[in-house]
């Protein structure tokens, strides 16, 4: 007979504000499935992730979900029912992509994850965000 897999939890869930205070405060990457509690978390890019995880290591980047109806910090996100994702380093949402576009949403993560491994290897200045809702759209 054989063995099924187990199944290694690709986001950690963020679902008080408590834990999303403790996740901007964090080091390196990370990449925020915002949705609404009874969506839930967008299956769709799951293996994109995954393959991104893996390829880009898991000391930078991290990958997490929160539910956009528990956390204030997330208020402006209620009641909407299209995928966000945000991409938050060094405290500050750097990135916002809207929609389910798997190309863009791997191509802005590695962007900001290599970016981070220059900083931390002492090749390049960690620049300041100047744009406070930086916006990334899907066009239609």
């Amino acid at each position: 007979m054989a063995l099924k897999k187990k199944e290694i939890q690709l986001q950690t869930v963020i679902s008080t504000d408590e834990e999303w205070k403790n996740m901007m405060q964090s080091e390196g990457v990370t990449v925020v499935d915002i949705h609404q509690e009874w969506t839930g978390p967008c299956k769709a890019v799951h293996a994109i992730l995954r393959k991104l995880k893996a390829e880009l290591g898991d000391e930078v980047l991290r990958l997490s979900a929160a539910p956009a109806d528990n956390i204030e910090s997330l208020k402006r996100f209620r009641d909407h029912c299209e995928p966000l994702f945000l991409v938050v380093t060094r405290g500050k949402i750097v990135a916002r992509i809207k929609g389910a576009n798997g190309p863009l949403l791997a191509r802005t993560v590695t962007q900001y994850v290599e970016k981070e491994k220059k900083v931390l290897a002492g090749e390049r200045q960690r620049s300041e965000v100047r744009q406070a809702r930086p916006r990334i759209h899907l066009e239609s």
